[in-house]
């Protein structure tokens, strides 16, 4: 028995409405308006997704009598790809279909009922009927990236409904289907992802690693795909970070603007009310700012083994206190351990201090080196003559945090004072932590996600370097 697509007619805009009802258009465009008591009419919205299927998409679906004569008819018809279901037993696939339906999904808003219908789902060729549902979708997603995974497609399909995973743009528009385009929507090798260890390589990834979300949240990686592509990529230049984002032409992009644009996918961090809307990487403008996610789990405090900055030489903890052995065999003196050698704490915790000591850095600070050499040998701090609390605040902090003293030197001509500390271990950790060098620092991801204690230091000490800050205290 064929389905009623031979008795198709256009998909047309418009549906009819019953003498007495609202129209879904006329229910959508009253969520513009305010109601008696001044208030947004969101229920109109509820209303008007209702109303869309009543008098548009069901008057413009496809029917079939069982899942069984829908699949066969897709894929004698060549809209499905007999591959993907080829991967599971006809009743693992109704049973999946089964899950999805048994959820009883519903559009919450007009123009997510309305994006999906328009660009995502299963068409007739001649654009005239829809053939599948939102469920449909979900379950040939699902089949396709679960590759033959039973278990793994019904978790996709679970993630999917309940709102917690949605897929790229391409590969929930072309998944399944027999005449489609790749569902690529990939970063290329070297990007960083953003793990609670740090920042790993895209294709280092594994199934099972946890991956920062833009909701602040880590995510479980299901599994890693390498797509081929030969799209030019997008390059996305953002401020406060030094390299660009590359990404595949169609890959979502967290922004908020100002602009008026439709949001490829509805919820998800997505608030087109405020502002906030995902939108494809080549649509992107230079007005948009990009949503940067921040972790929301907390970490244990770093401890940083400053054994690991201590550079050529023999070197030894001593009353945890890192320090030089003497080696010079030719001029070796009785005592064991290098005279000049600036002696400092092996073990260096996430605090206060440790932040304020990076705030000044940043804000007022270099790094200095050996002629004609790349190896540091100092960190400098250069204050304002006048800023006496600030200068005994550094020090004391340094002395906390390192054990080391700052040596003080005035320059009367420009009214400063330069405040320096020659270890090349204390260098070398702060050069590891934000770089060098004017217009050229930046924070490392490990700063980035330390704890409110250590990043209000670091606050206070770039807001003192700028002389943006009140006094100390």
């Amino acid at each position: 028995m064929s389905p009623t697509a031979t008795a198709a007619e256009p998909v047309t805009s418009s549906g009819h409405a019953l003498p007495g009802e609202t129209d879904y258009h006329a229910l959508n465009a009253m969520l513009n308006l305010y109601d008696a008591d001044g208030k947004i009419q969101f229920d109109k919205d509820i209303q008007a997704a209702h109303q869309f299927f009543r008098q548009h998409v069901n008057q413009n679906t496809v029917f079939f009598h069982d899942l069984d004569e829908k699949l066969d008819y897709l894929v004698q018809q060549e809209y499905y790809e007999p591959e993907v279901l080829e991967k599971y037993s006809r009743a693992f696939v109704k049973s999946l279909f089964d899950r999805a339906y048994a959820k009883k999904f519903r559009f919450s808003t007009f123009l997510g009922a309305f994006k999906y219908y328009t660009s995502y789902t299963l068409k007739t060729f001649d654009g005239k009927r829809y053939l599948e549902r939102f469920e449909d979708r979900v379950c040939m997603v699902a089949l396709t990236l679960a590759a033959g995974d039973t278990a793994l497609a019904e978790k996709l399909v679970d993630e999917i409904i309940d709102g917690r995973f949605q897929p790229a743009t391409p590969t929930f528009l072309n998944s399944g289907k027999k005449q489609r385009g790749e569902p690529v929507s990939c970063f290329p090798a070297g990007t960083p992802v953003y793990t609670p260890e740090g920042p790993k390589a895209i294709e280092t990834l594994h199934a099972g690693d946890r991956v920062l979300s833009h909701d602040g949240s880590y995510s479980v990686v299901e599994s890693v795909v390498e797509n081929p592509n030969n799209q030019a990529l997008v390059s996305i230049s953002h401020f406060g970070h030094k390299e660009p984002i590359r990404c595949t032409p169609e890959h979502p992009i967290l922004v908020w603007t100002t602009r008026e644009v439709e949001s490829l996918i509805e919820g998800d961090g997505a608030d087109p009310f405020n502002g906030f809307v995902w939108l494809a990487a080549k649509d992107v403008d230079a007005t948009d700012f990009i949503v940067t996610a921040a972790p929301l789990e907390r970490r244990e405090r770093r401890v940083y083994d400053l054994m690991e900055h201590v550079g050529p030489g023999v070197h030894e903890e001593v009353d945890g206190l890192i320090r030089k052995v003497n080696s010079d065999a030719k001029n070796r003196s009785k005592q064991r351990h290098r005279i000049g050698f600036v002696s400092v704490n092996r073990y260096v915790e996430e605090s206060y201090d440790l932040g304020l000591i990076l705030g000044w850095y940043v804000s007022r600070g270099h790094i200095s080196k050996r002629t004609d050499s790349r190896v540091p040998n100092g960190v400098h701090f250069t204050v304002g003559a006048h800023e006496i609390e600030y200068q005994q605040e550094l020090a004391l902090a340094f002395k906390r945090a390192f054990a080391a003293d700052l040596a003080v030197h005035e320059d009367a001509v420009d009214h400063t004072v330069r405040m320096v500390c020659n270890s090349r271990i204390v260098a070398s950790l702060v050069l590891s932590m934000a770089g060098t060098g004017y217009g050229a620092k930046r924070l490392s991801p490990d700063v980035l996600t330390a704890d409110e204690e250590f990043q209000r230091g670091l606050l206070a000490g770039l807001f003192r370097g700028t002389g943006a800050a009140p006094p100390v205290g």
